[in-house]
């Protein structure tokens, strides 16, 4: 396979005159200069290309197949976003002092940010395996490589073979002192109120990732506005790179029906798939089968038919009907397949405190999407400490509130062949976009961490807006105090179809709190989380090659508009939090250690306070103030182990000196 690569026409330079051309180009975005250039590193790679901003640098290689995987349902992408040590100059701390292979959350956040920015822009039935790596050169700990590394994925395609409708531009947009900065430093991003993300193409937004302070939506708005025209450099500087030393793009063969088969398809099912999207009485799994029933009645014609054509695209015929026919109904009368109007949510049912030994806990459903909560408090200790490459790069800091998001595959009554060992790029995501949601809320000096716990156990749409209405009813009845409960809505976008049956924006219709399947025919998704002050967290994933900031700021108002009815139905789940945490809770408390006795408390070796945390199972941090943090699992083993300190203390007073000494 390696040969049947090398084989191939590469470009319209030879790769000796590639490796002797080192093409840049610059451009500024926010006041800040990225350099990309190309030609010096990565040779081997279909596209290579190196974004300089600073002391930052990263460069991506991108390599794409020449055989088809037919296995493949979506375009066969895979990001890989990796930052080494070596970056910032650290040794690894692991014992072999390598690099770890797995990735950690950065990198796995930072590398569905990239696939979501760039997936839209592959060609439909582009069925050949790509890959696109990312690596960290170095970092000055000011520029976020973030940002860096989504120009470079871009340009990268941008000057190789293969056929990608780009470029990309990104650029990050802080609130910082109330006013909106394009491309802000990491610290200035520590004091902003606003992180938005937005990677643009030529014909709109193609991706949107935000974490807010509750900040109005015409805030939001207004960045989006300013992100579309901080673009544009970049878009320039990449088709310029192009220009110099782009590469004659490859004849790909792309697996799309022909056109006869799409018509003949056409024929012999789409009155069948317009009755059942016609019928509202079907639930997800009535409608399922009843479309499945069809698609074997029709493969059946068409094998015999067209038997020369793969079974991949006679299944994406009959696909294309099922995808038409929903959205032509939608766009028709306004009404879709379950029977509700464009802006209704569908009905809520929520019950707390349904598994009593927990901390807190929660079942909400929204439809046919059911989501169980858990909440646990624990000690500060167990929060999650970010690693020295995080701290150096992105200023990462402690974390008191962690989120996980599961996802079983029986949520959507589909079997594995085997059990999966680690948590799936998808849900590491949405359990990131749940704890931004909800972490704005959380009081500021709260003396526990707090885990989250969210397992989808039903599945019909928009799964993560329904965790963060559970997460916030399970905080609750956790009796944490919420400065404002958080509410999610998803929004989709369905537009019409041309002759040549392509998505136009021209005529289009925004469906509040879209299915599965409308979310899967759609055109664009968008998630909005919020207080009734504002907003907290927002991503927009789309399949065109853009969609108009106008349009995307209609989504925005439409899911503000909703939240409004979700933070209704939150109300009446649960009117006020738990007055006071369960008697199973566990608590903390102050408690003021002389400087004298600090030495008798900790003991020789720390021997003395090992053995309290050990008979009374509590946590004690002696902090730089004075005082000892004391955690218990309950409120007697607090007072056993405040008893025992005092009577540490009054012993190193008779005695009159510190004792064993801290060790």
């Amino acid at each position: 396979r390696k040969m049947f690569r090398l084989l191939q026409p590469t470009s319209r330079l030879g790769l000796a005159q590639l490796r002797s051309q080192h093409t840049r180009v610059s451009a500024l975005a926010g006041g800040k200069s990225f350099v990309f250039s190309t030609g010096q590193l990565a040779n081997q790679a279909d596209g290579a290309t190196v974004v300089t901003c600073g002391g930052t640098s990263v460069l991506v290689a991108a390599v794409s197949e020449f055989r088809p995987f037919y296995s493949a349902d979506m375009i066969p992408l895979k990001v890989e976003y990796r930052e080494k040590a070596a970056a910032v100059n650290i040794i690894p701390r692991t014992f072999f002092r390598r690099d770890n292979y797995m990735p950690s959350d950065r990198e796995v956040l930072c590398g569905r940010m990239l696939d979501r920015a760039i997936r839209p822009l592959f060609p439909p039935g582009y069925l050949y395996t790509t890959q696109v790596f990312c690596s960290l050169m170095e970092a000055d700990g000011v520029h976020n490589p973030d940002i860096l590394a989504i120009n470079a994925a871009s340009a990268a395609l941008a000057v190789s073979d293969v056929p990608w409708h780009g470029p990309v531009g990104c650029v990050r947009i802080g609130l910082c002192d109330g006013k909106l900065t394009v491309n802000p430093t990491v610290c200035e991003m520590a004091s902003s109120k606003l992180d938005l993300v937005v990677a643009g193409s030529e014909h709109g937004l193609v991706m949107l990732d935000v974490g807010a302070q509750e900040v109005d939506k015409a805030v939001l708005c207004e960045g989006l506005e300013l992100a579309r025209e901080a673009v544009r450099p970049l878009l320039d500087a990449q088709l310029e790179l192009r220009q110099k030393c782009g590469r004659d793009l490859r004849d790909a063969k792309l697996l799309v029906p022909s056109q006869a088969v799409a018509n003949m398809a056409r024929v012999q099912c789409k009155a069948d798939v317009d009755a059942v999207f016609a019928d509202h009485s079907h639930t997800k799994r009535s409608r399922l089968l009843a479309l499945a029933a069809i698609e074997d009645m029709v493969m059946e014609s068409l094998v015999v038919q067209f038997p020369h054509d793969s079974r991949f695209t006679l299944e994406s015929a009959i696909e294309g009907i099922f995808r038409d026919s929903m959205r032509e109904a939608i766009m028709r009368t306004n009404t879709r397949s379950d029977g509700r109007g464009l802006a209704h949510l569908r009905p809520v049912s929520a019950q707390v405190d349904c598994f009593p030994s927990l901390h807190g806990s929660c079942v909400f459903n929204r439809g046919e999407t059911q989501v169980v909560v858990a909440v646990t408090l624990d000690s500060l200790e167990a929060g999650k400490r970010p690693t020295e490459i995080e701290r150096a790069v992105a200023g990462a800091t402690d974390k008191a509130f962690l989120v996980d998001y599961d996802f079983p595959q029986y949520s959507t009554n589909s079997i594995v062949s085997a059990m999966k060992q680690v948590q799936s790029r998808r849900e590491t995501g949405h359990g990131w976009l749940i704890e931004r949601a909800v972490e704005p809320v959380l009081p500021p000096a709260y003396p526990f961490a707090v885990r989250a716990s969210a397992e989808v156990t039903s599945s019909h749409g928009s799964s993560s807006m329904a965790s963060i209405c559970g997460v916030t009813l399970a905080l609750l009845d956790a009796s944490v105090p919420l400065r404002s409960p958080v509410a999610g809505v998803s929004c989709g976008l369905v537009g019409s179809l041309d002759a040549q049956g392509a998505t136009s924006l021209n005529d289009y219709c925004i469906v509040v709190d879209p299915t599965g399947m409308e979310d899967r025919y759609g055109d664009a998704d968008l998630k909005c989380a919020g207080t009734p002050s504002g907003i907290t967290a927002c991503q927009l994933d789309v399949k065109t090659r853009g969609v108009p900031v106008s349009i995307v700021a209609e989504m925005i108002n439409q899911a503000w508009e909703g939240q409004a009815h979700a933070h209704r139905d939150i109300a009446s789940a649960l009117p006020v939090g738990r007055p006071r945490p369960k008697p199973n809770a566990p608590v903390s408390d102050l408690m003021a250690i002389p400087t004298s006795a600090r030495s008798a408390v900790i003991g020789k070796g720390g021997a003395t306070i090992r053995e309290l945390t050990l008979l009374h199972k509590t946590s004690i941090t002696l902090q730089d103030d004075g005082d000892a943090r004391i955690f218990a699992p309950n409120q007697d083993a607090l007072t056993r182990t405040k008893a025992a300190l005092a009577a540490l203390i009054a012993q190193s007073a008779s005695s009159g000196f510190g004792g064993g000494g801290g060790g």
